[in-house]
């Protein structure tokens, strides 16, 4: 093999085996909540970080999926032990773009938006893994406008509940007709338009159908779908898989109460000929559409938690995206200097420097190098096969 070749050959194997980073010892997690809208919130919680000079401070920054771009989370301010707990609220769903969390030493007041330091913690969600929380927690294109799976069993949840309260309060006010009306509804969210339920239940030439007309069983269905693919994921370790399983076990529980409610929401309309027939049904629909919602206490233990017979939409939401979390690590030791206790004064941003939320292009690092040397190899070898291919004709055609 040429010479050039061999060369190419050496420096792919030399790039591709150093990691994206040196990961060190863990020293936090950085995790997504709601805020005022849907994974709108990062915290990021960390122990030991050194002290650095006056005149450094941490940044915080997320990078997107490509490693292409990076947005500031702000300086972070580190406690006289070494701890730190910074969170940001931002009118974005924080899962939809970043896979990654890193933490840099910066000059302080400095006016270039880009990294310019040293990362020395970083953490990340597995890509396999962010590609099914996306679909439960971002955008599922299977759904209505998208809508994610563990949002849709939330709010669909919520329209069941809500219809059945107004159905009680129909026929709390002698209303019969409009307690079947949206007992109807109740009926209809839970089916969707595919259900085999699903209809004009009343006969009165007007479907009542408050919902996406995607159906709650069905975003329970799918949910369970691609909970069983997030726990087999590479990338996944135990404790993902443990809280796939308990969300599981809540979206049964949902599945359940759902089914409950919808069966006597059903027999309201059909069978509900009197106030007095109707209300024991009622009052099933409401216990079942409340422990549909926010689950119930089963075991008296003053905790609703993901088990069989306890949790419920609330708890299938939260289980789902506290597996949203980037495990940190220490990429390098952070530089030795004073020990300074506070890195950043208190009330202290950027001033003068950037607005947090801007993306700035990130600087290349070594996981982007690979790339490249697989792209120059492939390159090499595409030459050299063609070179090979365009001697051997010649040389044919010489012996002609």
């Amino acid at each position: 093999m040429p010479r050039p070749i061999l060369a190419l050959f050496a420096l792919f194997f030399a790039l591709a085996a150093s990691p994206a980073y040196s990961r060190g010892a863990p020293v936090g997690q950085s995790f997504v909540r709601d805020d005022k809208s849907y994974s709108d919130r990062i915290t990021l919680t960390m122990v030991g970080m050194s002290a650095i000079p006056r005149d450094k401070i941490y940044e915080a920054w997320l990078v997107t999926d490509n490693g292409l771009e990076q947005s500031s989370l702000g300086n972070l301010k580190v406690e006289s032990d070494g701890t730190v707990r910074h969170s940001l609220t931002r009118d974005e769903n924080f899962l939809a773009r970043y896979n990654r969390v890193r933490i840099s030493v910066e000059p302080r007041g400095k006016e270039d938006p880009k990294q310019a330091g040293e990362t020395v913690v970083e953490g990340d969600i597995p890509m396999p893994v962010l590609a099914e929380l996306r679909l439960m927690l971002v955008f599922s294109s299977d759904a209505p406008g998208g809508t994610a799976l563990a949002v849709g069993i939330r709010t669909q949840t919520s329209l069941m509940l809500k219809h059945t309260n107004l159905a009680a309060s129909a026929l709390a006010g002698g209303d019969l007709g409009k307690a079947k009306e949206n007992a109807e509804a109740v009926v209809n969210v839970v089916e969707g338009s595919r259900g085999p339920q699903y209809g004009d239940l009343n006969q009165d030439s007007s479907i009542q159908n408050p919902g996406d007309g995607y159906g709650l069983l069905t975003y329970i269905d799918k949910l369970i779908e691609h909970a069983e693919a997030l726990a087999s994921a590479d990338g996944a370790t135990s404790d993902v898989a443990a809280k796939v399983r308990s969300a599981e076990v809540a979206a049964n529980n949902v599945a359940n109460w759902a089914k409950a409610g919808r069966d006597d929401a059903a027999m309201l309309v059909l069978q509900g000929d009197s106030l007095d027939a109707a209300k024991p049904l009622l009052d099933n629909m409401t216990k079942n559409g409340i422990a549909a919602l926010n689950g119930q206490d089963a075991n008296d233990n003053g905790l609703v938690e993901p088990i069989e017979g306890e949790g419920g939409a609330t708890t299938v939401y939260a289980t789902v995206q506290s597996i949203a979390r980037y495990d940190m690590h220490s990429v390098d030791s952070a530089p030795s200097g004073e020990q300074t206790g506070n890195q950043t004064k208190q009330g202290e941003s950027h001033a003068g420097s950037k607005a947090e939320g801007a993306l700035s292009p990130a600087p290349l690092n070594a996981g982007v190098i690979p790339i490249i040397a697989v792209g120059l190899l492939a390159g090499g070898l595409l030459f050299t096969v063609l070179a090979l291919l365009w001697a051997r004709s010649r040389e044919s055609l010489m012996r002609q």
